[in-house]
């Protein structure tokens, strides 16, 4: 008996010393308050930078021509300004208890630690940052990324999109954003909502999203289209406005990983989503009541979509059919009878007529710029594979092809509810 259970231990000691390395603990732990925690991000071209100083920049570190690893910048090289926002610990709350306001008594500027530095890359400015910082920086929970419109403009996105692909810790839920002037600002606003401007920003975004009045073009989605043959990326556009607040603009419109324009108005942000099919609605229109002076507010809640692709003369035509169901949210007069059923097909109409109208400035626009946010060239693609691996091939080439491509566009709307109080 001594003899087999001696067999038997001698069996398992190796298998206990093999497992036994790799249940030695977390050895390469890091405690959450030895890390720089970066919870927004923005980058400005360093001309834009020097044209006007940054607000509260007075105690930052003086910023010269030269890279993280001590060489000068080469000969017509560019600088970029990167702005920092890093979670202060103990002061960011954790739940409704700790105040998450931006009341009780503390600033968001108490919560976050803004800083800034310069480089010629992503990494290289990172690099430049850390010598500032004595914890390691960590961007597992870097929530925004806020890039100026000069800079989507003049050195486009491809710099950006790789470092982020290829760190680690970044997430593809990460909201990438344009703003209107520099970006550093939209680190260093103070809403009275919140403590933590990033956190609001991204609040902003997340609940747009939420409530039908954006899309869902986070990063990931941006690097997808950007590679993408039939289809251009786009991004949200915001802008601070009297310091405090956040006001989300419109659309930046790209081709590739250049911005190329915006869109004219922020209600174009829902003809886009239309046109793309994104399902809920969210958006409010003012429309006339046809052979009345008086108007009515009409929200949509739902949007429904369909593209078919035929060929004429042996080029693709592209047809449109869109169906949006809504409600009517107020009225101007009571002159406006909603007991009619006439009055409410003549309202349908004229939502319809004024949506119509909506979607062909937006798709002129898209012409003019010479990019398909829509993405009209991946239904082709998808639809008509022959026709696009011999006649386009490429994005480039679609580009060429999209300005004159027929689009027809038909729309149908449904008024279902009419409000509480008796019609």
């Amino acid at each position: 008996m001594r003899t087999e259970a001696f067999r038997g231990l001698r069996r398992v000691i190796p298998c206990l010393l093999f497992i036994l390395p790799l249940v030695t603990g977390c050895w390469d732990r890091l405690e959450i308050e030895q890390r720089a925690t970066v919870l927004g991000l923005a980058i400005d071209t360093e001309s834009a930078v020097a044209e006007e100083a940054p607000r509260d920049v007075g105690k930052s570190p003086s910023i010269d021509a030269t890279t993280s690893s001590g060489m000068d910048v080469p000969y017509g090289g560019t600088l970029f300004r990167l702005t920092a926002q890093i979670a202060v610990p103990g002061r960011i709350p954790l739940g409704p208890g700790e105040g998450g306001g931006g009341g009780g008594g503390s600033r968001p500027q108490e919560a976050v630690w803004v800083l800034h530095s310069a480089g010629t890359t992503v990494n290289d400015a990172l690099q430049q940052l850390q010598q500032q910082v004595a914890d390691k920086l960590f961007l597992g929970h870097l929530r925004i990324l806020v890039v100026s419109e000069a800079f989507a403009r003049a050195r486009g996105m491809q710099v950006l999109t790789d470092f982020l692909v290829r760190h680690p810790e970044v997430r593809r839920t990460v909201w990438v954003v344009v703003s209107r002037g520099r970006a550093a600002d939209l680190m260093q606003t103070a809403p009275p909502l919140e403590r933590v401007p990033t956190l609001y920003l991204m609040s902003t975004l997340d609940h747009a999203k939420q409530m039908g009045k954006l899309s869902n073009d986070f990063f990931g989605m941006f690097a997808s289209k950007v590679v993408a043959p039939g289809r251009d990326p786009v991004l949200p556009y915001v802008e601070v406005m009297q310091r405090d607040n956040i006001n989300l603009t419109g659309l930046a419109f790209f081709q590739g990983d250049q911005m190329v324009g915006t869109t004219a108005r922020p209600f174009d942000i829902s003809t886009y989503m239309l046109l793309t099919g994104v399902r809920p609605g969210g958006y409010t229109m003012m429309v006339q009541v046809p052979g009345q002076a008086d108007t009515v507010m009409w929200q949509a809640y739902r949007r429904k979509q369909r593209v078919d692709v035929t060929f004429a003369n042996g080029r693709p035509h592209l047809s449109v059919q869109l169906h949006i169901d809504g409600n009517v949210t107020e009225k101007s007069s009571d002159r406006v009878n909603l007991d009619d059923a006439a009055v409410i097909r003549r309202i349908d109409e004229a939502v319809a007529a004024k949506t119509r109208a909506n979607i062909e400035a937006v798709l002129e626009r898209t012409r003019e710029l010479g990019t398909d946010p829509v993405g009209f060239g991946e239904y082709v693609r998808a639809k008509h594979r022959r026709y696009w691996d011999r006649a386009v091939k490429s994005k480039d080439r679609w580009r060429d092809l999209y300005p004159d491509i027929p689009v027809d566009v038909r729309v149908t709307v449904t008024t279902h509810r009419l409000g509480m109080k008796g019609r």
